[in-house]
């Protein structure tokens, strides 16, 4: 009798998620999909349903958050029932480690929801307290997203000392007590999720952030070469070729980004790269307030 009710609630639960998935693809509009997940059971009342199946009926509410991001992602950039959904996914099942991890930059990173942020990683951390992975990932966003060193360092020991956790726990947690300079610091923890990832979205946002910090550490070297340029010539550089020309830069630098380029900006006595005037990134912001050519930010 118990079989045949648990066989029941899951095909049940199947035909939902078809007719739900239908009406989406019919409509194709945002609102849609958001209006369907205005009715997004809680965790708590999909276990008790689930009878057992807690684990497969995850895996579908992890394709469901997959699309839902992705819908957003590409339409508007909101993404106001996105911690609701990855809180339902990590009550059914609680050891989904990437759940927290992906689940909680994404909510730093995309949705601005720091709070919630919190929240689920506090959560992931309360059910997996042997992960390395989760605390790892709180100091990634407290070192990379909102500054705080003393936290990020917090975390980054903390994740070092579980079990199974790699060298590289240790090796940012001694990276940010040394105050080793911010860009390469965060060159360095985006090389690590790169490498570390499976998730073409994760690579992707790590992509990003490395070429960006790439072209911040060019910045640091073209602007000390413009200073010294015009401390000795008396004057500033016609342009970056004239620079190259009288021994002051190896080579014309080329920009990470396909498409931008530096340039001297002469009202601001500084180089600049033409991605800044196009991109304004609270991280980009944070880190160039720290640059004596930064004046205009």
């Amino acid at each position: 009798m118990r079989l045949r009710i648990t066989i029941i609630v899951v095909i049940i639960g199947f035909v939902l998620l078809f007719f739900i998935q239908n009406s989406i693809d019919r409509e194709k509009g945002r609102y849609i999909l958001l209006k369907e997940l205005l009715y997004f059971p809680s965790g708590k009342f999909i276990e008790e349903v689930s009878i057992g199946y807690n684990v497969l009926a995850a895996d579908l509410i992890w394709l469901r958050a997959i699309q839902y991001f992705g819908e957003h992602r590409l339409t508007d950039l909101k993404f106001l029932h996105l911690y609701h959904i990855l809180n339902v996914l990590t009550t059914l099942d609680k050891k989904f480690i990437h759940a927290y991890t992906f689940g909680g930059l994404l909510l730093e990173h995309s949705a601005k929801e720091s709070t919630n942020a919190d929240l689920l990683l506090h959560k992931g951390e309360f059910n997996n307290p042997q992960s390395w992975e989760i605390p790892f990932i709180r100091g990634f966003i407290y070192y990379i997203f909102r500054g705080e060193k003393k936290m990020a360092v917090m975390f980054f020991l903390r994740a070092s000392i579980k079990p199974s956790a790699p060298d590289m726990c240790k090796r940012f947690a001694g990276f940010t007590y040394q105050k080793m300079g911010d860009k390469y610091m965060a060159l360095k923890l985006w090389q690590d999720i790169y490498e570390n990832s499976n998730n073409p979205i994760e690579k992707e946002t790590a992509i990003r952030y490395m070429k960006e910090m790439i072209m911040l550490i060019q910045l640091d070297a073209l602007n000390s070469s413009f200073k010294k340029y015009t401390k000795e010539m008396g004057i500033q550089p016609a342009s970056i070729q004239d620079m190259v020309n009288n021994g002051f830069l190896d080579k014309k630098p080329e920009s990470s980004w396909e498409g931008e380029y530096f340039y001297i900006d002469k009202v601001k006595c500084r180089i600049w790269c033409s991605y800044l005037d196009r991109v304004k990134s609270p991280i980009l912001m944070r880190m160039l307030e720290s640059s004596d050519y930064s004046n205009s930010l």
